[in-house]
């Protein structure tokens, strides 16, 4: 018998698979960097096995994008309070 595993509020089943979310921003982001309208990036990402990495590139200096950084951590705490109770 063979089952799949699912994770419960995203959690990680230590086996690689295609989130489409995940591809469709990342698609976004590379079609705006292509074009020239985004000129600086700093990421942060998890991977199957639940580590994770970050990059930082292109002009990312003023403090514009600390203030969306913050926005990404502010939601991030908001969803891992939620699933926690």
């Amino acid at each position: 018998m063979t089952a799949e595993v699912k994770p419960l509020f995203g959690g990680f089943t230590h086996q690689p698979e295609v989130v489409e979310t995940v591809v469709e921003i990342l698609e976004q982001m590379l079609e705006l960097a292509r074009s020239g309208q985004m000129n600086g990036l700093a990421m942060a990402s998890v991977d199957y096995r639940g580590l994770c990495n970050y990059a930082i590139a292109g002009r990312v200096g003023g403090y514009a994008l600390l203030g969306a950084m913050e926005m990404v951590k502010a939601e991030l705490i908001a969803n891992n309070w939620e699933q926690s109770e």
